[in-house]
């Protein structure tokens, strides 16, 4: 009988290991093969011997070759297992052993992982249906897994592969070195140990990737995670280390949504990595990157708590009016949009040009018009601050931009169409100046 898990009785015993039970459902006729994930499969996974030597008394087939299984049996470390597998004919293959080892890896079991390198198997990349993935290094790397990635290159594997995921037109993105994702991570004693092996501190970067310095001084924030001390730390010694060893800080970032390093560091408001950077002879006005990008200060003024961030590419000459990346919005904008109100207030005091800015809340609407916004001005969509306040049905903003001189145009009042409130006070005011 099914349970509601969608298993057998004897499926739900070998996941786990009761032989007594396991030993009374198959004297009962249960099936021995039953699947998708058959008895021996789950055994297997979870290492029980015994189940899976009276399983293959009772004619179990070796279907946990053909699906990968051999993975989550690695990943678990369930080395002998494994042997008993092999030992009753299943074959390793490099699709097969190429999960066994990728599991293996992300559970840092190493006799494991020695057994199956020591097959000579030629592992290339993780396979995946969805094209190729990692590398097994880049996946070591990623966790951190010291011993793990040592092991790796002990038997010889290229520090210096690529990482690659195929997309459906057969272009190459986020490839990245080892190296790269060891920067992102901040995984200090792996940077020394495959910069030790010769990798490659500048390699290419992918169209979405990032050099080992600017994954060092995101501070892990590619993301936008919050880190804790610690970890913070951890990238900045990173950002130190790749310095000292000839990083380019200046590298261009990559076509789509990338960062210099020194944008990177402003992205995260990491204080430090920014003065590392900038004595290093990081570009402080270096150009977005084409598709989403940022400057440094755009980058910096998107946080809520980076005013000093702001306060120091200002002080070092970033440039307050600078255009941001296809997609992309002033420094101004950003700082407006997300209503950072220390961070407005200090770039209007510089120079900022106060007409960029035009979808604004309340608080805000009335500081750009005392500061001298043209309660008329356009983007370059050619939507007025009035058309974005009926827009969003804000009757208050609405009000203060009339107050102000605000032209009522005929598009205008077609958009307030919906709001009854706000369409009669367009109505009024279009009475008043006719």
């Amino acid at each position: 009988m099914a349970k509601h898990s969608g298993r057998t009785a004897l499926q739900e015993a070998a996941n786990s290991g009761h032989l007594h039970v396991m030993g009374l459902l198959l004297n009962k006729g249960a099936d021995v093969n039953a699947g998708p994930i058959t008895p021996l499969q789950l055994a297997a996974t979870g290492g029980y011997l015994d189940a899976m030597k009276l399983l293959f008394d009772w004619q179990a087939s070796l279907g946990v070759a053909d699906i990968g299984g051999f993975e989550e049996v690695a990943k678990g470390g369930h080395l002998d297992a494994m042997e008993l597998l092999l030992a009753r004919g299943a074959v390793i293959s490099a699709v097969t052993s190429g999960n066994a080892l990728e599991g293996a890896v992300k559970g840092e079991h190493l006799d494991v992982m020695s057994y199956l390198l020591d097959k000579e198997v030629d592992f290339g990349l993780v396979r995946s249906k969805y094209g190729l993935r990692p590398t097994y290094l880049l996946v070591a790397v990623g966790g951190g897994r010291l011993m793990a990635v040592k092991l790796l290159l002990k038997h010889g594997v290229d520090v210096n592969a690529i990482g690659q995921r195929v997309s459906y037109s057969s272009a190459t993105i986020n490839g990245r070195t080892a190296l790269q994702e060891a920067g992102k991570g901040g995984h200090l004693d792996v940077i020394k140990l495959l910069l030790g092996r010769n990798a490659d501190i500048n390699a290419p970067i992918s169209n979405q990737g990032w050099s080992a310095l600017q994954g060092a001084a995101a501070g892990g924030r590619l993301n936008a995670m919050k880190l804790c001390k610690g970890q913070q730390r951890a990238h900045l010694d990173a950002v130190k280390l790749l310095l000292d060893r000839s990083a380019d800080v200046n590298a261009s970032p990559g076509e789509r949504c990338s960062l210099t390093a020194l944008q990177a560091a402003a992205t995260g408001g990491h204080l430090e990595a920014m003065e590392l950077l900038l004595l290093a002879g990081a570009e402080i006005n270096a150009p977005p990157s084409p598709v989403f990008g940022y400057t440094a200060l755009q980058a910096a003024a998107g946080g809520s708590y980076h005013f000093d961030a702001v306060q120091l590419l200002l002080q070092k000459g970033a440039d307050l009016n600078a255009a941001a990346g296809s997609y992309g919005s002033t420094v101004l904008q950003i700082a407006a949009n997300k209503v950072i109100l220390d961070v407005v207030t200090l770039l209007l005091e510089k120079g900022a040009d106060v007409n960029e800015a035009r979808d604004l809340s309340n608080g805000l609407v009335k500081l750009f018009l005392d500061k001298g916004a043209n309660a008329n001005a356009e983007g370059k969509d050619g939507k007025s601050a009035l058309n974005l306040a009926v827009s969003n049905n804000s009757l208050v903003i609405a009000n203060l931009l009339l107050a102000r001189g605000a032209c009522v145009k005929d598009d205008t009042i077609w958009r307030a169409q919906p709001y009854p409130h706000l369409l009669s006070i367009l109505q009024k005011a279009c009475n008043v100046s006719g």
